[in-house]
């Protein structure tokens, strides 16, 4: 339509393209070489961009491998994508950080506060099972000589809390600890004492 000389607005109402940008692309045109006064036609090359290099896809390769990375073990689950893209790289695949965490959250993972519970082997199951079963017909005034304590953590040079770790929705990976909160940390577990 440029190249009939119609007017912005006759272009307006035809195509629903404000006047505005009917004069943005006159001028685009212009500089890509058309000449308006020559009869030259105009084509899509003067008006559409060009496509740009950018930075070349992610190969599936290379998404295989930093999906392999995080679910290694429970170490790399808790890996920054900064890490993980190192991992990646001694493995061949050239990858950014955020590239990293882009294929993560496409694939459905987010990152989730660890949850650190202390483990429970088959013999103090057994023992927790063998108390309850013997106490299970105390009376009230037997139950008032017990103090029942909650469970506390002290952790000293980490923040407490700070560690995170890649999860699929509905996933949860349990980290067992056994006197290991890092240095110089003090970690007590819920209990119940006897008075007698």
């Amino acid at each position: 339509m440029l190249e009939q000389k119609r007017s912005a607005g006759d272009i307006k109402k035809a195509t629903r393209v404000s006047r505005t940008r009917v004069y943005e692309l006159a001028s685009l045109a212009r500089q890509r070489g058309w000449r308006e006064n020559e009869d030259m036609p105009l084509e899509v090359c003067h008006v559409l961009n060009q496509p740009r290099s950018g930075r070349p896809a992610i190969s599936p390769e290379a998404i295989k491998c930093v999906l392999q990375v995080v679910v290694q073990n429970s170490t790399t689950r808790g890996f920054s994508c900064a890490t993980i893209a190192k991992e990646v790289r001694k493995r061949g695949h050239e990858v950014a950080a955020r590239t990293v965490w882009k294929v993560l959250t496409a694939a459905g993972y987010s990152q989730c506060k660890l949850t650190v519970k202390p483990g429970l082997n088959k013999f103090s199951k057994k023992e927790r099972l063998d108390w309850c079963l013997a106490h299970e017909n105390w009376e009230l005034e037997d139950w008032k000589n017990v103090i029942f304590s909650d469970e506390t953590a002290v952790q000293l040079g980490n923040a407490r809390g700070k560690r995170r770790v890649w999860r699929l929705p509905g996933k949860h990976t349990i980290s067992t600890v056994s006197g290991d909160g890092g240095k110089g940390s003090l970690s007590s577990c819920s209990g119940v004492f006897l008075i007698r």
